[in-house]
């Protein structure tokens, strides 16, 4: 289907050097995220009319490198969370980089969040 066609079901993979470590990483993680969005506005937009809500996140199963959140982060991402409101790139990035089972709380909540936010009865996480 339209996911394996995307690349996104684990056959594509992004590569890059950098001096900075950490830049790179928010650059990659930013880009990945991007691609997804893709996918996800087009599933979207084929079920504008319906009762799910297509919010912009996912859950990464695979081994990863995890970076804490900072306190400063998570505090914003719980406020938008409790507010219904949408996650900067930024932020998605940062919970997509969490270890995973913040990342599926986050994500779960999250979406529910936005799901009541957009009048929606579900939401889909891919």
């Amino acid at each position: 289907g339209l996911y394996h066609k995307s690349g996104l079901g684990g056959q594509a993979s992004m590569k890059a050097q950098a001096r900075d470590a950490e830049a790179l990483s928010l650059i990659l993680g930013a880009t990945g995220q991007r691609v997804k969005d893709i996918y996800i506005d087009f599933s979207r937009n084929r079920g504008q009319n319906g009762r799910v809500h297509f919010p912009h996140v996912y859950i990464e199963l695979r081994q990863k490198k995890v970076a804490a959140l900072d306190n400063q982060m998570r505090a914003g991402i719980e406020r938008k969370i409790q507010n219904g409101q949408r996650w900067s790139l930024r932020e998605k990035v940062a919970v997509h980089a969490a270890q995973h089972p913040e990342t599926i709380r986050y994500v779960v909540a999250y979406a529910v969040a936005r799901a009541k936010a957009e009048h929606r009865d579900a939401a889909w996480i891919s």
